[in-house]
């Protein structure tokens, strides 16, 4: 097996280069470096290339080609480059984000401390510096930097004494978070030519509240809204929902809200006959819950500005139901532009009853195994070992294809007024049926149809229609089984939508230009 090639770095590159202009031989180099010759004769030849390159063809090619050619040549201004990549890295240090511009200003600043003449800090300056040491533009994360690395493994060194005497099963941790519920991404694939202009952005907001135990037993989730009776949610049991829904002016979570919710949670838990222990943080809401007395509830709190590194729900959970609730809202976005051909405006079609809908499913298809991976991550652990659900943990590659929103295709639901309506029209008609079909079985005659008396099988988009009025009647009566697939009706669901995908026949240049008369 050959040896690999292990390419020289930049410095030694450029030495080569001086060495080979002080008239030194290919050989003398070559010791000098502790190189082959044959790698310096290499080296020589490319600079020699590039140099005759930029001579001949300075006039035919591109700015940026230009640029590509010169990124392995030695940095003509060496300390303002280190300079800048010093500055990056205590920048860094402290969690201060920098642009562009910032290297830019200091880049000039230490131009003329140095007594550099001609040095301009443009942007193809800054585009090599980032390219030769790999720099990139992130997003920094949060409270992530701001988090006591002292005081989070302190915390995590008091967890097993914390959880003593508790059951796994018995271990809970709730969050907020705020959901945009119509909001999908400020970045977009555009053709050549088309100006990247955007429509108003879809700041409706809802506070989403999620409690989940060490080993994945989820508990229902709550969402607070601006309106105390939503007009699509008109006709349901708000109390009954699969989904519990509060209202306040800011759609925020305040006392109230909180100390109902809190006292609901414990109320299941007494019933149940449990004693368990609530994890969360320290927000000034959650303060209340000490002027409040359980019987089946210990709340403890994580440290202040940890959260992000020992809370469970912040550690994934979170971002992974927001994963799941978007596939929803791509899902719903690509069949409403593809099956009705742009006629309609998805976001006007978007309320509360399937942001339930949606909400839903986001939480029923989180896996029990990624809430305690999360649990695990922020240092849960006690003697003994945890049997962990026998199911694939949900790794980032897979969440990243959550948000591959061509691998399903739905039809388009039009909003459905008065579910409850339908739905008993669905049940009733059905009783008919099965009484017909009795009735034939115990008297059986001879039956003469016509084209008149056969009954239309139902196309996918009615059928899909009918099962999303049900899952809308299902949510608002909080049959949760029905939702969850209690008699295949998930399953049949996906078999419909899979048959409506294979069955769509896709559109064609050659359809948009039609004959006229004349």
């Amino acid at each position: 097996m050959a040896a690999k090639r292990h390419p020289l770095p930049i410095e030694t590159r450029a030495e080569v280069i001086e060495l080979s202009k002080a008239g030194k031989s290919e050989r003398q180099i070559a010791l000098q470096v502790g190189s082959s010759k044959g790698q310096v004769g290499r080296i020589l030849r490319d600079q020699r290339d590039k140099i005759e390159n930029l001579k001949d063809v300075q006039g035919n090619i591109p700015n940026n080609l230009k640029r590509r050619k010169l990124v392995d040549i030695a940095p003509k201004y060496c300390e303002i480059e280190n300079a800048c990549v010093l500055f990056l890295e205590r920048a860094k240090e402290h969690g201060i984000p920098v642009t562009g511009p910032m290297l830019r200003t200091l880049a000039l600043r230490e131009a003329e401390n140095c007594n550099i003449q001609g040095f301009s800090a443009s942007e193809g300056w800054l585009d090599r510096v980032k390219r030769r040491h790999g720099i990139h533009g992130r997003h920094l994360s949060g409270e992530a930097a701001s988090a006591n690395k002292v005081v989070v493994m302190n915390w995590m060194e008091q967890i097993p004494e914390l959880i003593e005497g508790y059951d796994p099963k018995n271990i809970f941790n709730c969050d907020e978070t705020g959901l945009y519920y119509k909001q999908t991404t400020s970045l977009s694939l555009v053709m050549p030519g088309d100006a990247c202009h955007g429509g108003k952005a879809q700041k409706e907001r809802l506070t989403l509240l999620i409690c989940c135990s060490w080993m994945g037993e989820k508990v229902k989730p709550l969402i607070i809204g601006k309106s105390t009776r939503p007009r699509c949610l008109r006709s349901v049991d708000l109390e009954n929902m699969s989904i519990s829904y509060k209202s306040q002016k800011s759609s925020w979570m305040n006392g109230d809200i909180f100390s109902w919710w809190i006292n609901e949670f414990e109320s299941l838990m007494y019933q149940a006959g449990r004693k368990v222990l609530l994890f969360m943080d320290n927000a000034t809401v959650h303060n209340i819950v000490e002027q409040m007395e359980f019987r089946a509830v210990k709340v403890v709190f994580f440290p202040k500005n940890t959260t992000c590194s020992t809370q469970p729900c912040d550690a994934g959970i979170i971002q992974t139901v927001k994963l799941l609730y978007r596939k929803q809202l791509h899902n719903f976005i690509l069949s409403a532009l593809t099956h009705e051909c742009g006629k309609v405006d998805p976001y006007k079609e978007i309320n509360l009853a399937r942001v339930i809908v949606w909400l839903f499913r986001a939480w029923r298809d989180l896996k029990p195994a990624t809430i305690v991976k999360c649990f695990s991550h922020c240092g849960f652990s006690k003697a003994g070992d945890i049997v962990e659900p026998q199911q694939t943990p949900l790794l980032e590659t897979e969440a990243e294809t959550l948000l591959s929103a061509e691998e399903e295709q739905m039809e388009i639901f039009p909003p459905v007024v008065e579910p409850e309506e339908l739905f008993d029209k669905v049940v009733t008609e059905l009783k008919d049926q099965l009484e017909e079909v009795s009735i034939q079985a115990i008297a059986p005659t001879e039956i003469i149809t016509t084209e008149d008396d056969v009954a239309e099988i139902p196309n996918n988009k009615q059928v899909l229609q009918a099962l999303e009025t049900i899952e809308l009647y299902a949510a608002g009566r909080g049959d949760d089984e029905v939702l969850g697939g209690g008699f295949n009706l998930a399953w049949y669901r996906q078999i419909i939508e899979e048959r409506a995908h294979m069955e769509a026949t896709q559109t064609t240049i050659e359809d948009f230009f039609k004959k006229t008369s004349l």
